[in-house]
């Protein structure tokens, strides 16, 4: 699960002793300095963890006009009050089975309201409920709110649930927030300052109220304590409880903490909202989570690497006006880019550190398109030096071209500054024609994969080895992570080969494009050579890499898509839309006749055993399949790491085989699974230790 990664991180990439910080950071001292200079607010603090070291401590500015800001100052946290107080006390009374995390509020408040939204619901933002209620009447208004829309449909950020749940830890523990908050988080996690009213000098002013005196008008009317805000915190301190959430939590509390449940976010922390500026560019929402606070306060946190960023500011002082928005966006992508960096490197980058040796003096073609770059963003063309040691002969581009933007077949071109011939190995042929190869000493191919059979992009592979064996030349393949990672096996073997399944591969193998290309040449016997990694490991998915995540086609634009492809690509060929022409691609599926959207993601939810969930959607295709047309349909989202891809597409086939049987053919299903029996595959239990014994032979890394 994702959640032992991170307390893996924490404790042993981190390492249990504190090491010593680094004096200058000029990057990020630089940004921050500037949005002080430029008035976005007076001061900030910067802490930089990974593990329980402190990578980088600072504070920048005034606490005051004239008195310098201290990196030990505490901060009106505001919103951070959600996850680190409310959050995480409810999920340590759900422990102890003094809270049902699916019973309704009113399970446990006597509120006079329409809905019941559940405690889930509510920690998720969920609960259908407005962002706020009107300060006249508060608090009373509370148990009177009129919903925005019914519980469980769609994401709208609300303070309202956090008050209603505030209550709830009070009314179950006996204790007030604020003491439930400094008996059991503070306490035994030893934060030093941290917790609701404080009485301290060090006390950094918002606006309007005195230091010390909460900002947000209805925490004010609540005596400072409140689930929605009222804490106050050092940025040591949120170290400190980022690294002891173990020490609170057990492993499935941590899983609901950490990861994904419902719309972008966990039981208490933001993943992929509007809110997630804190995430930079860098971290996956896969991987990590945070929080942000009105006042100017964030943190976010990575689990593979155990990185955390906890920047914490008073933008409000002294105007109102500040904007730390960009700021949060720009530190993190830094630290990230630092501190994660670009850990693998690819056989590309191998290849240019060498002086591209094993080229010198060869004749080359190169089969390539818009993913082939270095672990820095630069495409392959953009590094060739001026005077190459090879002669370059030709460029080869496979299915959706050189740019990665064609959803069609491709004619051949020119490359008028490298005065070479482009020929396109999706267009008039699949396969590359003898004349092409013929002259030539060697053939690169740098292709980034995604780590399923069905994927054109081995087909290709494939042919070119097949030519070469004929040619004499030798196919040199610059290897690239599998996004999948390298551990889960799933699926079938194919039977039944064509362009989509160019062999007899589970669907989902768990090799990179350079171990694929010899496990494919095990037959060919042509002249392979693989330019290995750097640092890549088997159980690596694509976010512990360290590179750009660098979309391999127009329809799989996100790492998430990547992700659902071998769950989706399974169902494209039926009388159903996987959501080409559409923003959410591979991440959606629907039709004209799905009528009852609800009811299809609620049998898909019951049935389908996976860490996925299923929304009801409508959307329109703009092109492709049912182009213009009205669907009806779900969206999907992978919550946890899916150790069976295959096994839930085919779980969402039976759904759709029995709900929709006049639009349903197991055999429109034959291509991507690779048998002309379905049925009979079906039966029939794959063998992921056969496939592993198999394919040893033929991998590059532990």
């Amino acid at each position: 699960m994702r959640f032992v990664s991170f307390i893996l991180a924490l404790f042993l990439v981190g390492g249990i002793s504190q090491a010593e910080e680094r004096e200058k950071w000029p990057a990020v001292d630089r940004v921050i300095e500037e949005a002080i200079s430029e008035g976005e607010m007076p001061g900030a603090v910067l802490l930089v963890g990974r593990g329980e070291e402190i990578v980088y401590r600072r504070a920048y500015g005034e606490r005051l006009p004239g008195e310098n800001l201290q990196p030990d100052a505490l901060f009106d946290a505001a919103s951070l009050t959600k996850p680190l107080a409310t959050a995480l006390s409810l999920l340590i009374l759900s422990q102890e089975d003094k809270v049902d995390l699916d019973a309704p509020i009113t399970d446990y408040l006597p509120l006079r309201i329409a809905e019941k939204p559940t405690i889930r619901q509510l920690l998720t933002h969920h609960g259908g409920l407005p962002p706020g209620v009107p300060l006249e009447g508060f608090p009373e208004n509370l148990e009177t709110v009129e919903f925005q829309c019914k519980p469980g449909v769609e994401f709208v950020y609300s303070d309202v649930g956090f008050l209603w749940l505030g209550k709830v830890v009070e009314k179950q523990s006996g204790l007030t927030l604020d003491e439930f908050f400094q008996q059991r988080i503070a306490a035994p996690l030893r934060l030093a300052d941290s917790g609701f009213q404080p009485a301290s000098s060090r006390v950094v002013p918002t606006y309007g109220v005195d230091p010390g005196v909460v900002h947000d008008p209805r925490a004010r009317k609540l005596g400072g304590v409140a689930g929605h805000a009222g804490l106050f915190l050092t940025a040591d301190d949120v170290h400190r409880l980022l690294n002891g959430l173990p020490t609170l939590l057990n492993d499935e509390s941590l899983n609901l903490f950490l990861n994904q449940q419902e719309g972008g976010r966990s039981l208490g922390l933001d993943v992929e909202t509007r809110f997630s500026a804190p995430r930079g560019d860098r971290f996956s929402p896969r991987t990590s989570a945070g929080h942000t606070g009105f006042t100017g306060t964030s943190f976010w946190f990575d689990r593979p690497s155990g990185v955390q960023v906890v920047l914490l500011t008073s933008r409000l002082n002294p105007d109102n006006e500040g904007n730390v928005v960009p700021l949060r966006r720009a530190v993190s992508s830094l630290v990230a880019a630092e501190l994660i960096g670009a850990q693998v490197k690819t056989g590309l980058d191998r290849l240019i550190e060498s002086d591209f040796e094993p080229l010198k003096g060869k004749r080359v073609g190169w089969v390539l398109n818009h993913t082939s770059r270095d672990r820095f963003g630069r495409h392959v063309l953009q590094r060739l030096p001026e005077q190459p040691p090879f002669d370059l002969k030709a460029l080869f581009t496979p299915e959706h071209g050189l740019e990665g933007v064609r959803d069609e077949k491709v004619e051949h071109g020119f490359h008028s500054e490298l005065d070479v011939p482009i020929y396109s190995l999706y267009g008039e042929t699949r396969r590359p024609k003898k004349e092409w190869f013929e002259g030539l000493d060697v053939v690169v191919l740098d292709l980034q994969d995604v780590g399923v059979r069905y994927y054109t992009y081995i087909s290709t592979l494939r042919y070119c080895l097949e030519l070469a064996k004929e040619t004499g030349t030798t196919v040199l393949v610059l290897d690239r992570p599998n996004p999948l990672g390298g551990v889960v096996i799933d699926g079938h073997r194919a039977t039944h080969f064509d362009f989509i399944c160019c062999d007899s591969l589970p669907l989902v193998h768990g090799m990179t494009i350079g171990e694929v290309g010899r496990f494919l040449n095990r037959e060919i016997g042509a002249e392979l050579r693989v330019e290995k990694m750097d640092g890549w490991r088997r159980e690596m998915r694509w976010e512990q890499t360290g590179l750009p995540f660098l979309s391999p086609s127009p329809n799989l634009a996100e790492l998430e898509a990547v992700d659902l492809y071998p769950v989706l690509g399974q169902l494209e060929w039926l009388e159903l839309s996987v959501g080409r022409g559409t923003r959410s691609p591979f991440r959606v599926i629907g039709a004209p006749y799905i009528e009852d959207p609800l009811a299809l993601a609620r049998d898909f939810q019951r049935e389908v055993e996976a860490p996925l969930v299923f929304r009801p959607r409508i959307f329109i295709p703009e092109s492709s399949k049912f182009e213009g047309e009205v669907c009806g349909g779900v969206e999907v989202e992978a919550v946890g790491p899916l150790e069976e891809p295959a096994r839930a597409g085919l779980a969402m086939a039976r759904v759709l085989a029995r709900r929709y049987p006049s639009h349903f053919r197991w055999s429109d299903m034959a291509r991507h699974l690779g048998t002309d029996d379905v049925p009979a595959l079906l039966k029939r239990e794959p063998s992921p230790e056969e496939w592993r014994n198999l394919r040893k032979p033929y991998l590059l890394y532990p």
